[in-house]
């Protein structure tokens, strides 16, 4: 095989002449003993060393694919911490991993605290800063090349794990210096650009969290709308139907023309109004031998099993299997506005649901439920169409968002391997 001029085989596959491999355990410093350390081992550090200000201990739940995950927050005494001084870890440095989804993920302590204390499953690396960009570092971590042999290092069937031993032997890329620098500037600068995208997101979803609870209370009024608002209950609303799965042992079921939906059909919109397509479907004589129904185009599937409430409007005729309720709206009723609506009463409809294996709630309970909206049917138009042009601005930044980490990842696939030179020696 003709090798590309300027390049040269190694375990990883071609790189630039000038570029080395070494292994995960070459980053410290050579003095630094604590440089790859591991999270204390649990019979160290117990809930009850659990306290309720002091330094924070960093879990699994805050080790993000590239980002630090700031929700879950739990603290030890400083004296517990000076006990564990080796598990110590502190801001600028990376922390990955040890366990899935997925193994090895790392990213960057945050700066807020002087240090913090990791978990079992956390594994510290201090970058040697004069010999690499620890930026770089963090992007060769998360990527599918790193990610790829980390996963075949690691053990677990369940839940892989992955040891400091092995950690240590992994094949890592390390261009010179200056176009490590020069790699992870321009890869900083697409994470800048994801980062503001996510934020502008964040913030519309605020706003309309905000108008949402004003306009779908009556507490704020359209201009020239006053009639008067209504309370109802649901099924006076739209006719309740349930789904249903035909036999799965009867192939003559399945592969049909009839879109069927699961809870994942739901899952994977991502809070996307509209459903237009199914993963699987269903045939006539499927249908017929089955409890599912066809809903008609421009009602409300509703998850009612397990997880409860997560709602679409399908846009085309469709059945569902027994986890939904399905909402047929009746004359009077704006189909988009009972959308919105129904986002404000999935607590409500969690605390009517009862089941000991999953959740569930009855249509009984469902066509009980009270909805305070207003009585002609064009104000209720007009205000799905409110909120429908915020869907709109949020959905227009995510498909910029989606566009910016597909661009991340394509530059990482070429930067990081060589294809694309930002330096030449």
């Amino acid at each position: 095989m003709e090798v590309r001029k300027g390049f040269k085989f190694t375990p990883l596959g071609l790189i630039p002449n000038e570029w080395k491999v070494i292994t995960f355990g070459d980053l410290p410093e050579k003095s630094n003993r604590w440089g790859i350390t591991g999270g204390p081992f649990g019979s160290n550090l117990k809930k009850s060393d659990y306290v309720n200000d002091g330094v924070r201990i960093l879990q699994l739940q805050n080790i993000g694919d590239g980002d630090f995950l700031d929700d879950y927050k739990i603290y030890t005494s400083k004296r517990k911490a000076d006990e564990l001084i080796s598990c110590n870890i502190y801001p600028g440095e990376i922390i990955l991993s040890k366990m899935g989804d997925p193994v090895a993920r790392c990213c960057f302590i945050p700066l807020n605290d002087r240090r913090y204390l990791m978990a079992s499953d956390g594994i510290r690396l201090v970058v040697d800063e004069k010999r690499f960009d620890k930026r770089l570092v963090k992007f060769y971590i998360n990527s599918t090349y790193f990610r790829k042999k980390a996963i075949e290092a690691s053990t677990g069937t369940t839940r892989q794990r992955i040891g400091l031993v092995e950690l240590k032997t992994l094949p890592f890329i390390s261009p010179p210096i200056a176009e490590q620098h020069a790699i992870a500037e321009a890869l900083s600068d697409v994470d800048a650009l994801i980062s503001s995208l996510e934020e502008l997101i964040a913030k519309k979803r605020v706003i309309k969290q905000g108008v949402m609870q004003e306009l779908l209370t009556g507490k704020r009024r359209l201009p020239g709308l006053s009639d008067l608002w209504e309370i109802k209950k649901l099924v006076d609303m739209v006719d309740i139907r349930s789904g249903g799965t035909p036999s799965t042992l009867r192939q003559e079921y399945w592969g049909g023309e009839i879109p069927w939906c699961t809870p994942t059909d739901i899952t994977a919109l991502k809070k996307n109004k509209y459903i237009y397509k199914t993963n699987r479907m269903i045939s006539e004589l499927g249908l017929k031998n089955s409890s599912a129904e066809i809903i008609p185009s421009n009602s409300i599937i509703m998850t009612s099993r397990a997880t409860i409430g997560e709602c679409a409007i399908n846009k085309i005729p469709i059945s569902t299997n027994q986890g939904f309720k399905n909402l047929i709206p009746k004359d009077g009723v704006d189909v988009e506005f009972l959308y919105y609506v129904l986002q404000t009463k999935k607590q409500e409809l969690i605390s009517l649901s009862s089941g000991s294996t999953f959740l569930e709630i009855n249509k009984g309970k469902l066509a009980k439920v009270k909805f305070y909206l207003p009585k002609k049917k064009p104000e209720q138009s007009a205000i799905a169409k409110i909120l429908s042009s915020l869907d709109l601005e949020i959905n227009i930044l995510q498909e910029k968002l989606n566009k910016a980490k597909l661009i991340k990842q394509g530059m990482m696939q070429e930067l990081l391997t060589g294809r694309i030179r930002l330096i030449k020696d």
